[in-house]
């Protein structure tokens, strides 16, 4: 999925639309809005005309593909950062619903598909621009190992940009990590562990609402007792890895 922040393409400053163009047509995926600017705006209107702008822009400039992804960008603020369910009946949220079909604003933080059983793993977002502290590739690969036996999980990955091998700006990923990444998730997809997706594609996935239900009865049965006086077993407070 390719967040487009169309002022930025119309300049040539990143990929230009006929480097999008070709890229999409030959390896997949979706073009999907950053907005107009990438900028704070100073009105509720603004920030409606940057989605719905954007929106256009991409469209008229990639006319064999059709923009049904919105990712909000990081400096909107206040209303226009739709953090929490119920901000998206503010008219932003309502501009976003009405104009696309799938939206980071609709995810939080968490994407768990069916009726989960049994929880395990992480379902988290996961950064993979390089940062003066906590960026560690093997950490990724190891995360990406537990993903992969997670079934039931959708886990999104993303960077900014991508810069020469070894690296250090904060907001690229290094070329030789993110080909280390990319060769691990063609590993995984290979053992038939993880499916690769775009963000339309995600949202556009049916799981089976068996999936991840435990069948080991002795498993989902304990006795009642003073931590759990009803059973069956559940479970209290967060866990981490």
């Amino acid at each position: 999925t390719w967040g487009i922040i169309t002022s930025v393409t119309s300049a040539g400053i990143a990929l230009t639309w006929a480097e999008l163009d070709d890229y999409i047509s030959h390896a997949g995926g979706e073009p999907a809005s950053h907005s107009v600017t990438h900028a704070a705006m100073g009105s509720e209107q603004a920030y409606i005309d940057e989605l719905i702008n954007s929106k256009h822009i991409i469209n008229s400039n990639l006319p064999n593909y059709s923009c049904t992804t919105f990712l909000q960008p990081g400096p909107w603020s206040g209303d226009a950062y739709l953090d929490r369910f119920f901000k998206l009946d503010n008219p932003i949220g309502q501009a976003i619903q009405a104009n696309y079909q799938q939206s980071t604003a609709y995810l939080g933080q968490r994407w768990m598909m069916g009726n989960v059983h049994y929880r395990y793993g992480m379902g988290w977002l996961l950064g993979i621009d390089y940062h003066n502290t906590g960026y560690n590739l093997p950490g990724i690969l190891a995360t990406l190992d537990i993903v992969s036996e997670t079934p039931g999980l959708i886990f999104v990955i993303s960077c900014h940009g991508v810069q020469e091998a070894g690296g250090t700006a904060s907001y690229a990923v290094p070329a030789d990590a993110l080909k280390a990444i990319m060769d691990k998730l063609a590993d995984l997809r290979d053992q038939g562990k993880i499916r690769l997706m775009s963000l339309s594609q995600a949202y556009a996935t049916v799981f089976d609402d068996d999936l991840n239900l435990v069948v080991d009865p002795g498993f989902e049965r304990c006795s009642p007792g003073s931590q759990n006086p009803f059973g069956p077993w559940v479970t209290k407070g967060p866990a981490a890895i």
